[in-house]
C-alpha cells in the first residue's frame, strides 16, 4: 500500500507540478467549497498525495486526489502568444534596472533576477494588464 502511494505521489508530481488546473467539484460534501471553474497553478504535491495549487483568487485549499475533481488547463496558443508578448515588452521597455546585455536571453534572465513576475504564474487577465502597463511606458 505504501509503495502504491509513493508511486501515485511521484506520478502526480511529474504530471501536475507547474501546470494550471481548473476545479470542477467536490465528491465529499463536508469540504470547504471552492468555486467551480476556479483555476490555479500547482505548486506541490505532498507525501499524502494532496495537490497544492496557488489559486488565482488567493486561496490555498489543497485538492484530495480521488475526492476532488479537477482538470489540467491546456496550454493554448493564445496563452503562449500572451506570454511571448509580455516577455518581449518587459525586455523592450526595461521596466527594471537593466545592465547592458548582449542577447535577448541575457536580458530576460536579468529581468527575472530583478523581480519581473514569472508569466507562467499569472492568469491571462494579469498578463493582459501587465502587457498594457508595459505598452503605456513605451516612448
Amino acid at each position: 500500500m505504501l509503495l502504491q502511494l509513493r508511486q501515485l505521489v511521484t506520478h502526480l508530481r511529474k504530471e501536475l507540478v507547474g501546470k494550471r488546473i481548473r476545479f470542477l467539484g467536490h465528491r465529499s460534501p463536508d469540504s470547504q467549497p471552492l468555486t467551480v471553474g476556479q483555476e490555479g497553478l500547482v505548486e506541490s504535491v505532498d507525501e499524502a498525495g494532496t495537490i497544492h495549487p496557488k489559486w488565482d483568487n488567493g486561496r490555498t485549499l489543497g485538492l484530495v486526489y480521488g475526492q476532488d475533481i479537477y482538470e489540467v488547463v491546456p496550454f493554448t496558443p493564445n496563452r503562449q502568444e500572451l506570454i511571448e508578448e509580455y516577455i518581449r515588452l518587459r525586455v523592450e521597455t526595461r521596466v527594471y534596472d537593466a545592465e547592458h546585455s548582449t542577447s535577448y536571453e541575457e536580458e530576460f534572465e536579468h529581468c527575472y533576477r530583478h523581480g519581473c513576475p514569472d508569466p507562467n504564474n499569472m492568469t491571462n487577465e494579469e498578463l493582459k494588464d501587465e502587457i498594457e502597463t508595459c505598452k503605456a511606458s513605451l516612448p
